[in-house]
């Protein structure tokens, strides 16, 4: 596979968008507007997905979505940790997983954002502006957040979270 056909991690942040909507009943410019990209951008990775299997025209191949997001993303695209910032509580910090996983108070995690007001350990987003596109989108905060998880977590986060996943995208 030529670099230009991999796909890069925006990519994550689409495919998990496009799980939460209708299948086929969404538009590229309305995707590209609610995630902050250029609607280019998208079109780029809407040819990526295709390639690599995970889109069907506009359907989603969820189960492979799935397999990939649970067995290969930590590997593919890992975990870029930052200093202590102000940001949108990521991962295990956000707040649906409170219940399910218990951290200590030095072990939040945040998106670096100015509309967040929680200090924790940066993770590095798929893209820059990926923190703004999930505080605009409860059901996409919760996915991403999840898919955190899965990158950072210990093997018992990493089951809930991935359970988590499947409630999402309303997979059984």
């Amino acid at each position: 596979m030529r670099q230009k056909d991999s796909l890069k991690p925006q990519d994550i942040v689409l495919i998990a968008k496009l799980m939460l909507l209708p299948e086929e009943d969404w538009r590229q410019i309305d995707v590209a507007n609610a995630l902050l990209l250029p609607q280019g951008e998208v079109a780029k990775a809407l040819v990526r997905l295709k390639k690599s299997g995970l889109l069907t025209n506009k359907r989603v191949n969820v189960s492979g979505a799935l397999e990939f997001l649970s067995h290969g993303l930590k590997y593919v695209f890992p975990a870029e940790l930052g200093a202590v910032a102000v940001g949108i509580p990521a991962a295990m910090s956000a707040p649906f997983f409170d219940p399910d996983l218990l951290q200590g108070e030095g072990d939040l995690y945040v998106w670096p954002s100015s509309l967040g007001k929680t200090r924790g350990q940066i993770i590095i987003p798929f893209y820059p502006k990926m923190p703004e596109a999930v505080f605009k989108d409860k059901s996409l905060y919760e996915l991403m957040a999840s898919i955190e998880v899965l990158r950072i977590g210990r093997a018992r986060e990493r089951k809930i979270a991935f359970e988590k996943i499947k409630k999402v995208v309303h997979v059984k």
